[in-house]
């Protein structure tokens, strides 16, 4: 058996006439992708691929999944090159301002949240905005109506809990509307039990959905009946009004305090590092300062493989995923709008991110931001 100093030569001499072979092919491959643009030929023939692959596996004794598995790649990249030459679709990277994040949150005047004091969207408001004026809402898309309208600055909103998920209405809008996300707080959510009674006479409690989902495993245990309300600071205020022992809400000490319940019983959600992520949307996209995270959304063929191909171009881009959520397309079938986050600055890598835009059927950016630790 050869050692490992007497193998490797003959690898580099393989790879050299691999590397001038394969050029030989890429310069075949432009003819055709040239022939096929001027006569309006599509990229793909899955007929000629399957054959083609069949004729070069025949009669091998051995390495027949590698040598498929070398030729669909090589197909692939030729395909691919083919597509990026015939299309004529660039990603929009929008142009952000330059703000520093001290005078973002000092200067911002007008900020609106979904809820009423005591929520939670109205904590991270207090903690981020020290000189701004609050305006609430009773839905998420209210928010982003007024900061589109130009009626506030910024707006505050939840878009995903550790252990609910997403909030969907949230990321529907982030497609729908164009406005932009600027910063990410995350806030640590701590529920407790509150109401006017006793701990033994509650029956029923109410409050958010997604709160209600947080606190599941305690409200199954101990047989409470859900009642869903707009918000977690709302459903306390109800709790409070009605004045009845046998219903409590579910939400925030501070909202126990704000309408003056007693909390029946603290640390109640089903994990103890319970944190929902929000975010802060402006009409206009800015870089604050320390930016490092860039949210998009986008569709891509309706095909086998797709979602992979984009996935392998961030990997070869050096783009480091962070976050995936997929949602229903609005009349689609069995289509799905992907929401992706990756590390790294829109700015820096906007030749990067434009020049796959042959790679999908829709996107956008949404944002380019710093996530916050309240």
């Amino acid at each position: 058996m050869r050692n490992l100093e007497e193998i490797r030569p003959d690898i580099d001499r393989v790879d050299r006439q691999l590397k001038e072979l394969f050029l030989e092919r890429m310069h075949l491959v432009d003819e055709v992708g040239i022939y096929k643009k001027e006569h309006g030929l599509p990229v793909k023939n899955q007929d000629r691929e399957d054959n083609l692959i069949a004729e070069k596996l025949q009669n091998l004794s051995c390495f027949t999944e590698e040598t498929e598995s070398f030729f669909r790649n090589m197909i692939d990249i030729s395909c691919d090159y083919q597509e990026r030459l015939m299309s004529k679709k660039r990603n929009p990277v929008p142009s952000f301002s330059h703000v520093s994040r001290e005078t973002f949150f000092r200067d911002t005047k007008t900020v609106c949240y979904q809820g009423i004091p005591g929520s939670y969207s109205h904590e991270v408001c207090s903690r981020l905005f020290h000189n701004a004026a609050f305006t609430r809402t009773d839905s998420f898309r209210e928010v982003f109506e007024k900061v589109s309208q130009g009626a506030c600055t910024a707006g505050v909103v939840p878009i995903e809990n550790i252990t609910a998920g997403a909030v969907t209405e949230v990321y529907e809008a982030l497609n729908e509307m164009d406005l932009y996300i600027a910063a990410s707080p995350i806030l640590p959510i701590r529920h407790v039990l509150m109401g006017m009674g006793t701990r033994e006479e509650v029956q029923t409690v109410t409050s958010h959905p997604q709160a209600l989902s947080q606190c599941g495993c305690f409200i199954r245990s101990n047989g409470f009946e859900r009642i869903p309300a707009p918000n977690t600071a709302v459903a306390a205020k109800l709790v409070r009004d009605a004045a009845c022992p046998d219903t409590a809400a579910i939400g925030s000490k501070a909202a126990a305090d704000l309408y003056g319940l007693k909390v029946l019983e603290e640390n109640i959600a089903d994990t103890d590092d319970n944190k929902t992520r929000f975010i802060v949307i402006t009409k206009k996209p800015l870089l604050l300062t320390g930016a490092d995270t860039i949210s998009m959304i986008f569709s891509i063929p309706h095909h086998v493989g797709s979602l992979s191909r984009v996935l392998q171009h961030f990997a070869q881009r050096g783009l480091n995923m962070t976050m995936i959520e997929s949602m229903p397309l609005k009349g689609g079938k069995w289509e799905y709008l992907f929401y992706v986050d990756v590390k790294g600055n829109a700015e820096n890598l906007k030749s990067q991110l434009e020049s796959m835009g042959y790679l999908f059927d829709y996107f956008k950016i949404t944002g380019n931001y710093q996530t916050i630790e309240l």
